[in-house]
């Protein structure tokens, strides 16, 4: 395959470096600015190419050796694992490039002219800080493997450890991947659609303990009693075990079926001194500590004042409604997904909140809501929360804001792209004040952010 020479001017939003190749533009994964790589191409479109690294001739002073040695390193060419994209970046660089993708995205998509985007607040671990991890297992050479996608592929990398998971989430995957292929499990095969394993899910809290589940292409389940037996022996952290269905085909992990085989249904985790639970498919930051900076954060942007009424919208497990409860007069929370509702009510509960409250619907129709006049009547006294996920507001929830005009809007982003769009909406009302990103993905690129907006006079 023959190889081409590029210099890496800057990071694409996506993390990748970009390049140029007469005069079009190249993204090369796993680059830094300033660097002279040597590479193969990948795609090409009419407007950009992909490529893949072989090897880097020129190093930038930022380049370090990866921890994981799954990691892109020449040698390993053409297979390695998709994740932590940045392992090869020091972590002040790190930090450094992130300010600088969220600060020309907002510029870029949402219009903003110099926005306001202070320095990234770093995680207190950049090791070991998942609390979550989905791992994918397929068949190969008459062996069950599981591992992490190879870029751009669904071509699995096995590993026998990852130093951004908690030890105890490698070592139930190991025994998992050993029970599998001793009792003969077949794996999922995406091309025929056939097999029964698919992924394993692992939850932890910073007490070591996890929830256990098990995705599969159909509810059946003859050695459960068996396998739940050994786990739970070896594994007495495990909290509880579950097993999830997922019989349809394409990308999307999990499915809507649940079967609870033994144990507790949720996890219990302490976050900014509040205690919250959450089951094993509901949204939980997956870096607890760097949570606790963001929701501090959040919270500090609201200002908070005894008469505010707070409307915390696509609000999860109720983390950030129950911890600016004690601040605020009144808080209203929203969420779609029932089973988060029915957490956060019994987080409410646990930590003896009482002026909060858990409705089940789309974030974007409370706004309509007869019951709920006062959302309209009192945007002098509203502030409101909005924790959407990577897709961002929905387009009528956004309108609503506009008619409404709280006194201030705290927006919590994953997603520089959708934070952008949004942003450049509501600043037709709202004024852009403040954006903290915070580190809670260390050694990839993707940044969580808290923008505070206020209301134009």
């Amino acid at each position: 395959m023959k190889s081409t020479t590029l210099k890496i001017d800057r990071l694409a939003n996506g993390g990748e470096g970009i390049g140029r190749l007469n005069e079009k533009v190249v993204f090369v994964p796993y680059t830094l600015p300033g660097e002279v790589v040597q590479c193969v191409s990948q795609s090409s479109k009419k407007n950009y190419s992909r490529f893949l690294p072989v090897s880097v001739k020129t190093s930038s002073p930022h380049r370090i050796q990866p921890r994981c040695s799954l990691h892109f390193q020449s040698q390993a060419f053409p297979l390695w694992c998709g994740g932590c994209e940045w392992q090869h970046m020091d972590i002040g660089f790190q930090g450094t490039s992130k300010k600088i993708l969220i600060s020309e995205t907002l510029e870029r998509l949402g219009g903003l002219s110099q926005p306001p985007v202070e320095s990234v607040l770093s995680s207190p671990e950049s090791w070991r800080y998942r609390n979550k991890v989905q791992i994918p297992f397929r068949k190969e050479k008459g062996k069950i493997i599981g591992g992490f996608f190879a870029p751009a592929s669904h071509q699995i990398v096995e590993f026998d450890d990852c130093p951004i998971q908690s030890t105890l989430s490698v070592d139930i995957f190991q025994f998992v991947r050993q029970y599998a292929n001793q009792h003969h499990w077949s794996a999922y095969d995406e091309d025929r659609h056939q097999g029964w394993l698919r992924h394993l899910l692992i939850r932890t809290n910073q007490k070591a303990q996890a929830l256990v589940v098990l995705v599969t292409k159909s509810s059946e389940f003859r050695d459960k009693n068996q396998f739940g037996k050994e786990l739970r022996s070896q594994f007495p952290q495990v909290l509880g075990l579950h097993q999830n269905i997922q019989s349809a085909r394409g990308n999307v992990i999990l499915g809507s079926h649940w079967n609870r085989i033994g144990g507790s249904d949720f996890l219990e985790e302490e976050l900014c001194g509040r205690l919250f639970r959450y089951g094993p498919g509901s949204f939980f930051q997956v870096n607890t500590q760097a949570a606790a900076l963001l929701y501090q954060k959040a919270i500090e942007a609201l200002d908070p004042d005894p008469s505010d009424l707070l409307l915390d919208l696509y609000s999860g497990v109720g983390c950030l409604a129950i911890l600016a409860a004690d601040k605020v007069k009144y808080v209203l929370g929203v969420e779609v997904v029932a089973s988060a509702v029915r957490h956060a009510k019994m987080n409410a509960q646990l930590n003896k909140v009482r002026n909060v409250e858990f409705s089940c619907m789309k974030a974007e129709n409370v706004f309509q809501d007869p019951s709920r006049s006062w959302i309209r009547e009192e945007g002098s006294r509203l502030k409101v929360l909005l924790d959407p996920p990577r897709t961002g507001c929905d387009p009528s929830l956004l309108t609503a804001l506009l008619r409404v005009r709280p006194k201030k809007i705290v927006y919590v982003s994953c997603y520089p792209g959708t934070l952008a769009r949004d942003l450049k909406f509501l600043s037709k009302r709202f004024v852009v004040k403040k954006v903290t990103p915070v580190d809670m993905f260390p050694h990839t690129s993707h940044i969580e952010s808290v923008t505070t907006l206020e209301c134009r006079t």
